[in-house]
């Protein structure tokens, strides 16, 4: 039969312009829950010091934090 010509191989040329732009596939987002409050201040009084000195609590450490996103501005892989 002889040479049997191959088809070339498909080779998409680069694109044009700035190349050390990149996709950015990230948001560094900052979330801040509760500070838990002031807490409270109270003065002890026991059965044999009815003066006993400050008691109170700290305030705990906060609440949860819930974020919610637009349905066209993030997929389910956020």
């Amino acid at each position: 039969m002889g040479f049997v010509p191959l088809p070339r191989k498909w080779h998409k040329a680069r694109a044009e312009g700035n190349s050390d732009a990149y996709f950015v596939d990230f948001k560094r987002v900052t979330v801040q829950g509760g500070n838990g409050g002031d807490g409270t201040i109270s003065f002890a009084r026991l059965w044999c010091n009815p003066f006993a000195g400050p008691d109170g609590a700290d305030g705990g450490n906060g609440g949860h934090c819930f974020s919610q996103t637009p349905g066209a501005s993030c997929n389910s892989y956020c």
